[in-house]
């Protein structure tokens, strides 16, 4: 994942997103089987502005690659950052993630209640990257939201 994040190997993104697409499908049956949404939006995380530099957004990669795959779905930037925060893979502890990014995202625009928002992103550790873009979609009129990560990135957060 560090060689496609950091030195522009995109075509690993949409592979990865592709080999992502029977489970995410999956997951969004079960959803929608319990839930009346008119629309499903795959989300990608916002680049922070330390990571704009890198020239692309591998989330947004992953959820156009994901909602081509899915009839009726789109995949939109809907989330930007307010403020910079410290890259999260060099903070261990959950608690320090957490503050990190907390109030670091909002909406671009008012959202409809009756969609189905997925947040898109290649790695999770902690989950406080969702968290946040989950607040910040919320905010904006959300209420159906689902996040999903393409790996997991463990490292003892305690």
């Amino acid at each position: 994942m560090y060689e496609c994040k950091y030195h522009k190997k995109t075509a690993a993104f949409e592979l990865l997103a592709e080999a992502a697409i029977p489970e995410i499908k999956s997951i969004i049956a079960e959803k929608m089987m319990s839930e009346a949404h008119t629309s499903i939006v795959f989300v990608p995380i916002a680049l922070s502005r330390t990571h704009k530099n890198r020239g692309f957004n591998q989330a947004a990669i992953a959820a156009k690659t994901i909602a081509r795959a899915l009839n009726g779905a789109s995949a939109q930037e809907l989330l930007m950052t307010t403020k910079k925060v410290l890259p999260q893979a060099k903070i261990q502890k959950r608690s320090l993630r957490l503050s990190n990014v907390k109030g670091s995202m909002k909406a671009k625009k008012r959202l409809s209640a009756e969609n189905t928002y997925i947040i898109i992103d290649d790695v999770t550790t902690t989950g406080a990257t969702f968290i946040e873009a989950k607040r910040a979609l919320r905010e904006a009129g959300a209420r159906a939201i689902i996040a999903i990560a393409l790996a997991h990135g463990y490292k003892n957060t305690q």
